[in-house]
């Protein structure tokens, strides 16, 4: 091989080899991007040593390695009402979470099935008040506001679900109700409980473990449904309004048909809460969370 042969060689090489990475640009390019907002909502959603994480995160990188076909991005939302306006907005953008409304529907599309099964807001006792109510699977909240001395904290200005804030009202002259009102306020009332300060407060089941555990009380509390209180709710995921928010959520609707029947999937929460509530969490997930379905 002559020296100007050889020199064409490589130059048809690496022509070649530009050509092959510029195909691999243009294809990379051309795919859609998907903008996942997420709220600042520990422990489902947060950000830590600049990682994002939370069970929320861990569903949504799950739904991700489905689709393949588009680019994703996330972007902190800060709030909700934020969040539903960049999903309205678009062009691409999907959000995990979401109540179905009225509202709502009018500018997203909504996954068929739910994403979300979580216990609603729930007592929190202290370990060895549980023990000595007798470990009890559900507690009424309107009887144990009539126990002589039985004292619940409540945070200054934190609303509670309708049921909840109705029974309160209802009793806003009552002595064991004590309302307080520091900085770090969930914290500071965990703090409180363990050290008997009051008996009971309110949380959700998966804020109360993130919390107890940031400062290593997990062991030493535990939470119970309220019996005038709905005990489970469901959340959806919603992408923008048009063609591509369409043809998105109706792909993601079929994944999640899939994934949700692993058991990863149902622990990504039950990681999250006490373990009086595990069993009680599985039945309603298995019976009732994976029969919800809507066109």
């Amino acid at each position: 091989m002559t020296a100007k042969k050889g020199i064409i060689i490589l130059i048809i090489r690496k022509t070649i080899t530009i050509i092959l990475l510029l195909n691999l640009f243009l294809n990379a390019d051309s795919k859609q991007t998907i903008t996942w907002d997420i709220p600042i909502e520990p422990p489902i959603t947060y950000i830590k040593n600049n990682e994002y994480l939370g069970y929320g995160i861990n569903i949504m990188k799950n739904i991700q390695s489905f689709m393949p076909e588009y680019n994703h991005q996330v972007r902190v939302a800060g709030n909700y009402k934020r969040l539903s306006l960049n999903v309205e907005e678009g062009p691409l953008t999907c959000a995990l979470g979401l109540f179905k409304t009225e509202e709502r529907l009018k500018y997203m599309h909504f996954t068929q099935v739910p994403v979300f099964s979580f216990f609603d807001l729930q007592i929190v006792l202290s370990m060895d008040t549980f023990n000595k109510l007798g470990k009890p699977k559900v507690l009424s909240l309107e009887k144990l506001l009539q126990e002589k001395g039985f004292k619940l904290g409540v945070s200054h200005g934190r609303t509670y679900s309708k049921k909840v804030r109705d029974i309160l009202d209802e009793n806003k002259d009552n002595l064991n109700i004590k309302t307080y009102a520091q900085s770090n306020v969930t914290k500071s009332l965990l703090k409180m409980l363990v050290r008997d300060r009051f008996d009971y407060m309110f949380l959700y089941p998966d804020e109360a473990m993130y919390y107890s555990k940031d400062f290593k009380i997990s062991k030493k509390i535990v939470t119970v449904p309220i019996l005038e209180n709905k005990d489970y709710g469901y959340s959806w995921l919603s992408c923008t309004k048009n063609d591509k928010g369409k043809i998105a959520v109706s792909k993601i609707s079929d994944i999640l048909l899939t994934i949700r029947e692993e058991k990863k999937y149902m622990n990504f929460y039950i990681d999250n809460i006490s373990s009086n509530l595990h069993e009680y969490y599985k039945n309603n997930f298995k019976n009732n969370f994976l029969k919800i379905f809507e066109e």
